[in-house]
């Protein structure tokens, strides 16, 4: 379960221009577990492309990536549920072209997640910094239409980096010139 706070990427304008040619997006990511590696340029790329594929120039996106444990006392002091769960996020501020918000995912949760998924744990957790990025920018899963568009987002987005990462990897194993 994924929730927005405090309010939807699009509902406050402070004034801020979208005009920028180059986008700049600031993505900070933060460790806080020690159970699962994670791929801070993985996870970087795939926030910048759907910010920028928002039309957002500038912002602040700050991704923690926490336990269980973490995750439940955010879950409880926000949501009033005492159960951990896979991906809060919170929109600080934002306005036309600006935004500025948190994704917390819970690594706990996508290890325990990935098997019934058929999935790795890595990419479970992907999957959580994607849906809560998407959530930043606007997107809502509150209806079964907004949570098909959703998805179909998560697929597009989640696809793609799988597909960069394969393209790298396979690229380091090349021995031009030989």
């Amino acid at each position: 379960m994924c929730t927005s706070f405090p309010r939807s990427a699009w509902e406050r304008t402070r004034g801020r221009s979208a005009s920028k040619v180059n986008a700049l997006i600031n993505v900070t990511i933060t460790n806080r577990q020690k159970t699962l590696p994670i791929d801070r340029r993985c996870m970087r790329r795939v926030v910048k492309a759907i910010v920028r594929d928002a039309g957002i120039a500038d912002g602040q996106i700050g991704i923690a990536v926490v336990d269980d444990a973490t995750i439940a006392k955010l879950h409880n002091e926000y949501l009033s549920d005492p159960e951990p769960t896979d991906v809060l996020s919170f929109v600080l501020d934002s306005s036309p072209g600006y935004i500025e918000g948190e994704v917390v995912v819970s690594a706990d949760t996508a290890i325990a997640s990935a098997p019934r998924f058929k999935s790795s744990a890595a990419s479970e957790l992907l999957l959580y910094v994607i849906h809560g990025t998407l959530h930043l920018v606007g997107y809502d899963d509150t209806t079964s239409k907004k949570r098909a568009t959703m998805r179909r987002h998560e697929k597009e987005y989640l696809a793609m980096e799988i597909a960069t990462h394969a393209h790298r990897k396979s690229h380091r194993h090349r021995h031009p010139h030989r």
